[in-house]
């Protein structure tokens, strides 16, 4: 798989974390596209193809769920990885509506890497 071809958009209200995310995405070879909530992501998912979604759960414009919720009636759907500092959200009920994975605040490198990597592969 070429990274470079794939296509991830990075969604979270808090801007230093969008940097931080893009940063490491770029570093590993992909395209990033970055939003500051759901309703913003939303506008980009349908303007242009996106391969991968990372995104927090808790953000003021349009939360992660909701924009899974939609994402996840697209045909085809791009994969959607979520990333948050709550452990307190169920991670049952993201996992039935299709969320592809799951990491908590704060993370390594090499586990958002290797996330990346096998949920692009799956």
């Amino acid at each position: 798989m070429n990274a470079s071809k794939k296509t991830i958009l990075v969604v979270d209200d808090e801007p230093e974390i969008q940097f931080l995310l893009g940063e490491e995405i770029a570093d590993l070879g992909y395209v990033v596209v970055k939003a500051s909530g759901g309703v913003e992501a939303w506008g980009i998912i349908t303007s242009m193809p996106i391969d991968l979604i990372i995104s927090d759960i808790r953000m003021p414009e349009g939360d992660g769920i909701d924009l899974l919720s939609k994402v996840k009636a697209l045909k085809p759907s791009p994969k959607m990885i979520f990333i948050t500092g709550h452990a307190a959200f169920d991670l049952d009920k993201v996992k039935t509506m299709g969320g592809d994975g799951f990491l908590f605040k704060p993370y390594k490198f090499e586990e958002l890497s290797h996330l990346i990597s096998q949920v692009l592969a799956s």
